[in-house]
């Protein structure tokens, strides 16, 4: 976290006088001038240069605790954090009141180095340091009062996140690190990966020149990543093209474009069509319509599972730091919402980006340099609570963060890999992607992708249609009677109320799936026939015949009947609902059963609403009700000649309403 770095620096430039040396140490004329000549090569960052000085300053006064305290900070810079801390350590015993910030940044040093107790008892003793009076650590105790009390206002979100590091995060069991090859990173910034479903293709960014970001793609063959090359079809520019995400259908893209046509900001997230066989084609690029992007600067989006919501960063004023992370909705209109920040237990004073959101939309992962960290730049997680605020981050810990640059996290559809960039020693280049396992997924819920196909039952043909849920939400197909859906495993209620074909109920038992491929459904919908009852109110029918005696030996007799009870079954629905609940399905199956048991000529349909609403609408209501259970009744192998029903409207008298929000079955 280079903010704090510099801030750090800042109060050795204000205190390493002489003057500021610890209670009765005098120098030299000779060590006065090297510590001043450590110091300006200190305040111009040239740090081999001072940290060589400082030492001849040691070599003659061991215990001097200012240049040591200038060393931490050097330590700090380079990242060496073991030396940092055992200086620390030094001059925290030599001089326990030479400053009260060190408590806190030693804190610091020790969570980066995973000693996540030190660095609790030492973000305590910086508590317990403020109950003394400034003047007690001499001029630094007014020297540093603005850093003082910026450490203050963090100090217990250090704690936090120092006992969630230490108890939780191994729960990730993160393992296998590895570099993902020279086939995909290069000797310049590898970044941002995405990934499709089959984990086949893998797209990510590379920067070019300093103003010149383009996206690459790598495919995997026999299982080896092949060199990565540009996207084509014109596709990348002179200018950035960022950090993509896309639909977990891999067919709509979101990416940023800097410097084009259309872009209010300095950068915009726009869309394309994404056209995956055996290579990758972007096509058909629009701005997004609404208000995500603004006149700032917007990139690395990362769209939810039922693309619905979109996450990304954006610069734009009001917010908690340089960078933040926003999310925004998609209408009905297809337009997206005015962005909402997501909140100060994400977003810090400093830069909050690239955001990953799970296939549950209930965990959101992202990199911050604001928040406590193992080093520059560190990767996140935050958990979605019943209030719908997004809760505390947590560091992901030392297995994936390091003393260097992590950003972009990425998880594969199953769960069980993910990937992101880092800068740490031993890659390719710069930043490089790297990839790692669980052993378990992350926590969240299961989802599974599922895509169906409507088609007419005889002729295969697509059907454009709508299918209708109980919550009233509405699934469009295309033109070829394709949609895709994120769903939890278990029912999937549905409805399809089409012209010349019978309405369709039914309810899918969606598995648990690995998202490798999608679940496969496929909706069959029956042609009106000329015999077939048609969707308007029965109003009437025929009354039904007694059948005819028989006749034994010229005798006329009347046959032996047994007798059976009445069938009959009333079934509820929810307020303004047309589609069978679950709780019903129960009886109704259970109705199937002893139908199968008996002759007879006609089951009667008779459905019902509550009071509430216009005459018509409950009129329309009661049919829907009434075409729900003929269609069940059909499913389960009733003949449709064999079936009349009736839509009745409302019914207003003493009874709960719950009880006329019904359909009554009669079999006669």
């Amino acid at each position: 976290m280079k903010k704090y770095f510099f801030a750090f620096i800042f109060l050795f430039f204000s205190s390493f006088s002489f003057s500021q040396l610890e209670e009765g140490q005098r120098l030299s004329k000779r060590l006065s001038k090297l510590m001043k000549e450590a110091d300006d090569a200190l305040n111009d960052y040239k740090f081999d240069k001072a940290k060589k000085i400082y030492f001849k300053v040691l070599e003659e006064k061991p215990n001097l605790c200012a240049p040591k305290r200038a060393l931490t900070a050097i330590y700090f810079y380079q990242n060496d954090y073991k030396n940092a801390a055992a200086v620390s350590e030094e001059v925290i015993e030599r001089c326990p009141m030479f400053s009260r910030i060190m408590y806190y940044e030693q804190g610091q040093f020790y969570y980066r180095l995973g000693n996540y107790d030190k660095a609790i008892e030492y973000f305590e003793r910086f508590k317990a340091m403020q109950k003394r009076p400034p003047n007690t650590f001499g001029y630094n105790g007014f020297a540093e009062d603005n850093k003082n009390r910026k450490y203050i206002s963090i100090v217990e979100e250090s704690i936090f996140q120092s006992v969630y590091a230490r108890d939780s995060i191994p729960a990730l069991d993160v393992s296998n690190i590895s570099n993902v090859g020279h086939e995909i990173n290069s000797n310049k910034n590898d970044y941002f990966p995405f990934m499709t479903n089959n984990e086949s293709v893998l797209l990510y960014t590379r920067m070019i020149t300093k103003n010149n970001e383009d996206f690459y793609v790598s495919y995997k063959k026999d299982g080896k990543w092949t060199k990565g090359k540009k996207i084509e079809n014109n596709f990348n520019t002179s200018a950035n093209e960022g950090m993509c995400t896309c639909t977990r259908d891999n067919i709509r893209m979101y990416f940023t474009a800097c410097q084009r046509e259309n872009i209010g900001g300095s950068c915009d997230i726009q869309q394309a069509i994404l056209k995956v066989t055996d290579t990758v084609e972007v096509l058909e690029i629009e701005p997004l319509d609404g208000l995500l992007n603004s006149e700032h600067w917007e990139s690395q989006a990362s769209i939810s599972c039922d693309g619905k919501m979109m996450f990304f960063s954006s610069s734009r004023l009001a917010g908690f730091g340089k960078t933040d992370i926003y999310v925004s909705y998609l209408q009905s209109d297809g337009s997206w919402s005015n962005a909402q920040n997501v909140g100060p237990n994400i977003n810090s004073e400093d830069y909050e980006e690239s955001p990953f959101i799970t296939n549950d939309g209930k965990t959101l992962f992202f990199s911050s340099t604001g928040l406590l960290g193992m080093g520059e730049q560190d990767i996140y997680m935050s958990r979605l609570q019943s209030d719908g605020s997004w809760g505390k981050a947590v560091n992901l810990g030392s297995k994936v963060n390091t003393s260097a640059r992590e950003l972009g996290f990425f998880l594969t559809a199953d769960g069980k890999t993910g990937y992101f960039a880092s800068d740490r020693p031993g890659g390719q280049g710069q930043l490089d992607i790297y990839q790692f396992t669980l052993s378990q997924p992350i926590k969240s819920d299961p989802i599974t992708f599922v895509e169906g196909f409507v088609k007419d039952a005889i002729t295969k043909e697509p059907i454009q249609t709508i299918l209708e849920l109980p919550s009233d939400e509405k699934i469009a197909t295309d033109k070829n009677g394709r949609f895709f859906r994120c769903l939890p495993p278990g029912n999937f209620p549905y409805q399809i109320i089409e012209k010349d074909y019978l309405p369709h109920v039914d309810i899918e038992n969606i598995p648990e799936w690995d998202n490798r491929t999608f679940y496969p459904m496929e909706i069959l919908l029956q042609k009106i026939s000329f015999d077939s009852p048609k969707d308007e109110p029965i109003v009437k029918t025929e009354p039904i015949k007694k059948p005819s005696p028989t006749t034994i030996h010229n005798q006329p007799t009347t046959p032996i009947r047994y007798s059976l009870p009445p069938l009959q079954l009333s079934i509820y629905f929810d307020f303004d609902k047309s589609i069978i609940k679950n709780s019903e399905l129960k009886n109704m199956e259970q109705f199937i059963r002893q139908l199968k048991n008996r002759n007879y000529s006609i089951i009667e349909l008779k459905a019902y609403c509550d009071f509430k609403g216009t005459e018509e609408y409950n009129i329309l209501l009661s049919n829907k009700r009434a075409n729900s259970t003929y269609q069940f009744l059909i499913q389960a192998g009733v003949p449709p000649e064999k079936i009349n029903y009736i839509g009745l409207g409302e019914i207003n008298d003493n009874q709960p309403r719950w009880k006329n929000r019904r359909v009554d079955i009669f079999v006669r």
